[in-house]
């Protein structure tokens, strides 16, 4: 599974478990608007690359490294939401460009554009 693709499932995981408590894979695919097959094949991938974990009740878990990574995704995002908007684009325009560049930029390239993100807000 690419990285990207795994990412999009911790995110979901993460504000799922932030907005309910707990995580099953029926509300992945609800969220997600997929179908809970194909679910339960990224979770069984997920779990081996040590991403995630069942309790015995089928909640889904991030796993330290999971959390890591679905923290950081969460992280861009709302940084490149509130960047884009901020410079006047659209709010639905804003969402769209910011999942995109969650996933896309360097470790790098983030960091020096959110240290230098004041500068173009006028601040």
């Amino acid at each position: 599974m690419k990285m990207q693709t795994a990412a999009k499932y911790m995110k979901v995981i993460l504000r799922l478990r932030e907005k309910h408590g707990e995580v099953k894979s029926a509300m992945v695919a609800a969220e997600m608007y997929i179908t809970r097959p194909t679910v339960c094949v990224a979770m069984r991938q997920l779990k081996k690359d040590g991403l995630i974990l069942f309790e015995d009740d089928y909640e889904i878990r991030l796993t330290q490294k999971g959390e890591e990574i679905a923290q950081k995704v969460t992280e861009r995002y709302q940084f490149f939401l509130e960047f884009f908007t901020g410079l006047g684009l659209p709010e639905r325009i804003a969402e769209k460009d910011a999942c995109v560049l969650e996933y896309s930029l360097s470790d790098e390239c983030y960091a020096v554009l959110r240290s230098r993100a004041n500068e173009f807000k006028g601040d």
